[in-house]
């Protein structure tokens, strides 16, 4: 077939020289069902060979699946933004599509977001990752994109979400592990670096710890709110520490950004970690492994894919047709260093 350098095929052409109607290819080309894998193949083949690019938009707008799904996140706070985004991109890869990520600067930046992604013909799925609880207060944008929700568990106050999936993990579970971990090896004065009020796995350990002690008696736990970087935990940190170095012997951060920081703060004070004071975080980053850090192993990366999993589930499957689903992913204790309090070297008389 000859055509002129730049020129690009019709979709009659590429029927003709795929063997093909016109209709069987705008079903490929809108990746819809009712094509054999065989014809799929030939229509394609011949797409990649004369570097015919579908405008995805045009796709969508027509009624077809636009081939791209977008993430809205809140920020890269912490390595787990990346690793739960690279779970998606496992899953979405092999299903040919494409990932738009947005950062959202704030609540209202994170809900127009989700506004633009509702409208028909923009995306074929979004999937919203720790959006703040704030977000919840407010009715569901207008619109039938399926969307599912990672770290996070929508309010039952009648706003629309809680018909969407969503993906968490057992923060509870956690928490508990954690703090009968550090109590049974001798902890009593135990501190939780609390990850800010908006995040739902904040508000999860926050609870958890709180009820632990409320029921636990010879031990005290504190809990200082510290948001969600390493630089706010050890500002707060090291003004309790200020007043006095004794009312601490165990500190749970909310994530490993904010341990890290801990750790080497209180190093450079002189305190032994962790012999003085023991420090466990949260996520299980590379960092934490190469710093011996103790931490929750939080399945980031599986986060990501069981998202996708489900939203994959629910584009094929249709809205209506899919009950919503609520995946729960365990966390694992990786104790990476002794917590508990050395003995006493006893003194022997000469």
């Amino acid at each position: 077939m000859n055509r002129r350098p730049g020129e690009k095929l019709t979709v009659y052409e590429i029927a003709k020289l795929a063997g093909a109607s016109k209709s069987t290819v705008s079903r490929v080309l809108m990746n819809a069902y009712g094509v054999s894998p065989k014809t799929r193949e030939r229509i394609q083949k011949v797409m990649k060979e004369y570097g015919y690019r579908p405008s995805r938009l045009a796709q969508g707008l027509a009624g077809g699946r636009s081939g791209l799904v977008a993430v809205v996140m809140p920020g890269m706070f912490s390595g787990y933004y990346a690793e739960v985004l690279k779970g998606i991109d496992v899953f979405t890869h092999r299903r040919g599509v494409r990932l738009i990520t947005s950062i959202a600067h704030g609540t209202d930046d994170y809900y127009s977001m989700i506004e633009e992604y509702a409208q028909p013909g923009r995306v074929d799925g979004v999937i919203l990752v720790a959006p703040s609880m704030d977000i919840f207060k407010r009715l569901t944008p207008p619109g039938s994109v399926p969307s599912v929700i990672v770290s996070a568990m929508p309010l039952r106050n009648g706003k629309g979400w809680t018909r969407m999936d969503s993906v968490t993990v057992d923060n509870a579970q956690a928490m508990e592990t954690v703090v009968n971990h550090l109590v049974e090896h001798g902890r009593r004065r135990i501190v939780h670096l609390a990850g800010s009020a908006g995040s739902f796995d904040a508000r999860e350990r926050r609870r958890t710890f709180q009820q632990y002690f409320r029921r636990r008696r010879g031990v005290a736990g504190t809990i200082i709110p510290a948001g969600l970087t390493s630089d706010q935990a050890v500002r707060k940190l090291t003004a309790r520490l200020k007043a006095s170095t004794r009312s601490v012997d165990a500190v749970v951060a909310f994530n490993d950004d904010m341990a890290i920081g801990v750790v080497k703060v209180l190093r450079a004070g002189g305190v032994r970690v962790p012999d003085d004071i023991a420090v466990v975080g949260c996520d299980d980053e590379h960092a934490s492994e190469i710093l011996g850090l103790t931490t929750l192993h939080m399945p980031m990366v599986e986060l990501g894919e069981e998202a996708a999993r489900l939203l994959f589930e629910r584009i094929d499957r249709g809205t209506e047709k899919t009950p919503v689903r609520r995946s729960v992913l365990e966390m694992v204790l990786v104790v990476r260093q002794p917590s508990a309090r050395p003995k006493p070297t006893p003194r022997h008389s000469s």
